[in-house]
């Protein structure tokens, strides 16, 4: 029979927020668990064990073990070699006699754990050798795939980027003197069409003093980091 049912909880909103990540939410979960202590909530709030908690954890531990006690008392000879005895090749720690690793019978060259055929580079993979042969992704795992190969997180996946904590704002200062603002290096790459980390590493080097070279898409620009609230003030003009 179940200890508790639905008619043994109240539910009512505590705080409504408006969180922009996930991390910070999980956060801010556990601030209220660990004020409710002794609740009915001990798991921590990003997922994990609920013995690490309770209030009653070693007699909990003391009655699994004197469980797994008896079971194991009850077993025959046979029945417990057969159970936690791995002779030879089973045993993780029989490594062949010590021999944990050996040459790449194909390739000769990788070394390779001592129960395996070849090396990464040398399985076969073609047609009936490739688990995905004959398969195909659905469109949702396309899109999934596509969004992560993107570099965004899913989490954040068509928010503002100026709406998050974390962002870092950039001013672009422009050969003919005009300049502009952005929030994130995002928006540079995909105006100048390169990279974000070709971005990252050009203001970098901008920071130090080094100017671009003629062949780059940055030469005679300017690009530096600026405080949030000149963000903030730039686009209240531009409006």
């Amino acid at each position: 029979m179940e200890k508790y049912t639905i008619d043994d909880f109240k539910f009512y909103l505590v705080e409504q927020t408006n969180f922009k990540t996930k991390k910070e939410l999980l956060s801010y979960e556990q601030a209220f668990i660990d004020k409710n202590i002794g609740g009915y909530n001990i798991a921590p709030a990003s997922g994990g064990d609920m013995l690490s908690n309770h209030p009653n954890k070693e007699e909990i531990i003391e009655k699994m073990a004197a469980t797994l006690r008896i079971k194991n008392r009850q077993m025959t000879s046979e029945e417990r070699k057969k159970k936690f005895g791995k002779p030879g090749e089973k045993n993780g720690n029989w490594k062949n006699g010590g021999v944990s690793s050996k040459t790449c019978p194909k390739c000769k060259i990788k070394k390779i754990a001592y129960g395996s055929n070849c090396c990464s580079s040398c399985q076969d993979r073609t047609k009936e050798n490739n688990p995905f042969y004959g398969k195909k992704h659905s469109d949702e795992t396309k899109k999934k795939i596509g969004i992560k190969n993107s570099g965004v997180n899913s989490w954040i996946c068509g928010v503002d980027p100026a709406l998050l904590p974390y962002t870092q704002y950039y001013k672009i200062i422009y050969p003919n003197g005009s300049t502009k603002i952005v929030a994130s290096c995002k928006v540079i790459s995909k105006e100048f069409g390169c990279s974000i980390t070709n971005v990252q590493l050009t203001i970098q080097r901008m920071a130090k003093g080094i100017i671009p070279i003629k062949r780059s898409r940055f030469h005679q620009h300017m690009i530096f980091e600026v405080p949030k609230e000149e963000y903030d003030k730039y686009m209240y003009e531009i409006r």
